[in-house]
Order: C-alpha cells, then structure tokens, then sequence
C-alpha cells in the first residue's frame, strides 16, 4: 500500500511529494501509538491470535476502502480512513506474530529464529510488491488501450491490486488459523480432555 498508495497520490491526486508524505501520517502516528504497550496490552489480555486475526482484518477493511477510491476522492475520510486502519492493523499484527514466531524457538538460538522470522518477513514483502506491482500495471496498460484516461486507468490498476491484496489477507487468516498455535495453545489442546 505504501507503493501502489504513493503512485495513486502523486500520479492520480497529484500531490507534492511532501504532501504524499503527510498523507501518510493516520498510518504512521497510528502505527507508533499502538507501538507503545497497546498491542502488547492486547497480546496479554486476548492472546496472540485473536490480536493478530483482528489486526489483519483491520487491514482488509483499510484494503477495501481503498477499492473504492477514484480520481475525485478526497483525502478525508476515504483515504484516511483507509491508511488510518492499514495502520492499526499492522501494528496490532506484528506483535502477535513475532510472539507466535517465536514461541517455540530455544534461548540460545532466539537471534537465528528472530532473523528468520524477520527475513521471511522481507522476501514476503518483496515477492507481494513485485507481483501486485505486475498486476496492477498489466491491468492499467489494459484498461488504457480500452481508451480510459491515464487516471481512470491508473485506478483501476490499483483497485485490481488491492482487492488481490485483500483476498491474500483473508488467505493469510485462514492460514494463521489452521497453523499458527503459541506453546501454550498446544498444551491446551494436549490437556483437555
């Protein structure tokens, strides 16, 4: 979203590179409140997975606002919104993800399981750039030969990216939800009779 969200605000709002950077702030600020405790707090209290499940579903929401963004839209409230929950999500999902991670990995090899965690992290994040990246460029040179203006094009191009996006979100859910268990839930579940 910081990649396809920074073309559509320079290339289809036209704003200033600064301006662009200001947009982002409901993400950023956000992100840095819930890094105070918030999540950890949240982590305490509901456990690892229900803060991540919900971190994640606040990204699908934010995801799908931003589906409905078009050249005439204003920042507030759709943009806002949208980068505002993108935002919280990740930040209440990080956590809970690196605390799962990192549940059953020894002491002594906790840096190796810590660099691990964080590598998959980046070549996933690389690999989701370059391919929504494609998508949404091959869907723009598309809409483009069907004579819509660049803007139109552009966002139509993005709106393909985020939906997929989205969808991956879901599929990442429901992966957490059939793979992911703490220590902990697992001698639940082994103990109950």
């Amino acid at each position: 979203t910081f990649f396809l969200g920074t073309l559509y605000l320079e290339h289809v709002q036209h704003y200033s590179a600064v301006a662009t950077g200001a947009a982002f702030l409901p993400w950023t600020v956000t992100v840095a409140i819930v890094s105070l405790g918030v999540t950890t707090r949240m982590v305490a209290r509901f456990g690892p997975m229900r803060t991540l499940v919900a971190g994640m579903t606040l990204v699908i929401a934010g995801l799908v606002l931003m589906t409905n963004t078009n050249p005439g839209t204003a920042f507030f409230p759709t943009i806002f919104f949208a980068f505002m929950l993108i935002g919280l999500g990740i930040g209440n999902a990080f956590t809970p993800l690196m605390t799962i991670a990192m549940a059953d990995v020894p002491a002594a090899d906790a840096g190796l399981g810590s660099g691990i965690t964080t590598l998959s992290q980046q070549v996933g994040g690389a690999l989701g750039l370059a391919a929504l990246s494609t998508i949404a460029t091959t869907h723009t040179h598309a809409l483009a030969a069907q004579h819509l203006s660049t803007a139109n094009a552009l966002v139509g191009g993005f709106h393909l990216a985020y939906t997929i996006g989205a969808g991956c979100v879901v599929g990442a859910i429901a992966l957490a939800l059939m793979l992911l268990r703490t220590r902990r839930e697992r001698e639940d579940v082994a103990v109950a009779p």
